[in-house]
């Protein structure tokens, strides 16, 4: 008897829990259609407080990485502007002129006035700004009309889009995906120009500082991009690595020379910004101790590929 009467109290419970799950899931379906037929009357519900508190930290995170940002430039620029004033360090070739013997190449920059292009806009990534290493500094000497906005003041970022804004003729030298190769401008190889650029801007920095500036620049705005061949086209300025010659790796210098020579430049200017660069090179070697010289084109990213034409040595 004890045995039967276990066992009934064993199927009366697994009745009674049998009857509790059904019931939850019937609850359950019922509430989803409800909750379903108000969104259908009602429209999409607005998110809980949770998801409002969420969104408000990720917004806040944005906030204040721009606001780092831009104090990281300030400290940056003022660092530089100091080091300038008390001529330590050159206000054109940024070398240094803390040593006794000085390596500043000035004298080896000529201005020119190219002809393929009316103006120049060099758009650098502030942390670029007073480098030894930097390539794209021997444009703002060397190529007249070359104008300088630093990534991270808001004034040189105002005022380039502002400048986009009015000029519907310019053009960004960045390998995005939907970027048009420069060759379609000229008739043939080195020919005659199809269609003149007045304004070619140009992103200076590493990769990924260059991928975050392109994203400040409206899409309207065309992208232009070398190939692979137009790149190593200038592999006589210096001799270059196998590796490098594989990849078209090539600092921010080269491939605006690059770009000029594409456009059909004359051979003059072509060969007196290389001579400029060369001096870039040289007077870099110098500075540096032996095992830091080694002038690997767009070492620094490291990702391998020809977009990395917008990266100093």
């Amino acid at each position: 008897m004890e045995v039967i009467r276990s066992w009934s109290n064993r199927r009366q419970g697994i009745g009674i829990f049998a009857v509790a799950a059904m019931t939850n899931v019937a609850y359950f379906c019922l509430r989803h259609r409800l909750s379903s037929d108000d969104r259908s009357l009602h429209g999409p519900t607005l998110p809980d407080d949770t998801q409002r508190q969420k969104h408000a930290i990720v917004g806040s995170r944005q906030v204040d990485w721009a606001q780092r940002q831009r104090r990281n430039a300030s400290l940056h620029l003022d660092h530089h502007d100091s080091l300038v004033s008390r001529r330590l360090r050159c206000d054109k070739c940024w070398m240094s002129l803390a040593t006794s013997t000085s390596n500043c190449f000035c004298d080896a920059l000529r201005p020119i006035t190219t002809s393929t292009v009316s103006r120049i806009h060099l758009f650098m990534h502030f942390k670029e700004v007073g480098r030894s290493s930097n390539s794209a500094k021997i444009l703002l000497q060397s190529c007249i009309g070359t104008e300088l906005y630093v990534y991270g003041r808001c004034d040189d970022e105002r005022r380039l889009l502002e400048f986009l804004a009015n000029n519907s003729d310019s053009v960004v030298l960045f390998p995005s995906a939907n970027a048009s190769n420069l060759s379609d401008f000229v008739d043939g190889e080195y020919g005659t120009m199809k269609r003149k650029i007045r304004n070619l801007v140009v992103l200076d920095g590493t990769w990924s500082q260059v991928r975050m500036m392109n994203r400040r620049i409206p899409s309207s705005v065309l992208r232009v991009k070398l190939t692979v061949k137009e790149i190593m086209g200038r592999a006589e300025m210096r001799k270059l690595s196998t590796e490098q010659q594989k990849t078209g790796r090539a600092s921010t210098a080269e491939a605006v020379i690059g770009v000029l020579q594409v456009l059909g430049e004359e051979q003059a200017n072509i060969d007196q910004l290389s001579y400029s660069f060369n001096q870039a090179v040289k007077a870099y070697a110098q500075q540096k101790p032996k095992h830091k010289t080694e002038m690997t084109v767009g070492k620094r990213n490291g990702t391998g590929d020809p977009r990395n034409i917008n990266n100093n040595f």
